[in-house]
């Protein structure tokens, strides 16, 4: 576990934290504790560290991580919407149903994540990256991806609608039933057999 200088390791210790009203949390490790219903209006966390930590059914809307990284966490149901987040790692991370959309993403690295059925929609990321990580149904609708890498990630149902995957290397993911309109998917990267993939896409039949 990666650790920052102040250590939070209790549920009491979160609210007085919290009760200070403070915009900004600075080098904080918070360990194993439960945010679930904790409402987290614009606040800004800096260079901290979030390990085995519970998000499930959080609101956290318009807030702004930087320097920080989520291991083992849960976000599951949580509604994180227009947040800004830059150089962040979430690691073996689940978010099950996670609402991140109208988010920014610079320079954020998802690692052995389970995102299924999460909302990225009208999303924008700019050199970030999805390694080994389970779409699965998600939603990356309307985004805007700029230096953006999927890597080793299942896209089984994932919706592009309206996304851009031109120059998007897609060749070592599984997109057996990616759904994308034909237009944004002009210019991806795919390997040779993952053109069966996408016959149904295509409306052709293979013999």
């Amino acid at each position: 576990m990666e650790e920052a200088g102040i250590l939070i390791t209790s549920r009491e210790q979160l609210v007085a934290l919290l009760d200070t009203g403070e915009d900004l949390y600075e080098g904080y490790t918070f360990q194993e504790i439960d945010f679930s219903g904790t409402m987290l209006p614009k606040t800004e966390f800096s260079h901290c560290v979030f390990y085995k930590c519970r998000f499930v059914d959080i609101r956290m809307e318009h807030c702004f991580f930087v320097d920080t990284v989520f291991q083992k966490c849960d976000f599951s149901n949580g509604r994180a919407g227009f947040c800004s987040l830059q150089r962040t790692t979430f690691e073996n991370c689940k978010m099950l149903g996670a609402d991140w959309s109208d988010g920014v993403f610079r320079n954020v690295r998802f690692r052995d994540t389970v995102a299924r059925y999460s909302n990225f929609t009208h999303s924008k990321f700019e050199d970030s990256r999805f390694t080994q990580c389970d779409l699965i149904e998600a939603v990356l609708e309307q985004c805007t991806l700029k230096r953006f890498h999927l890597s080793e990630c299942v896209l089984q149902g994932t919706a592009f609608f309206h996304t851009t995957l031109k120059n998007i290397d897609l060749s070592t993911c599984s997109i057996a039933g990616i759904r994308v309109d034909l237009l944004d998917l002009k210019g991806a990267v795919i390997e040779a057999n993952q053109v069966f993939d996408l016959a149904a896409l295509l409306e052709v039949k293979i013999k």
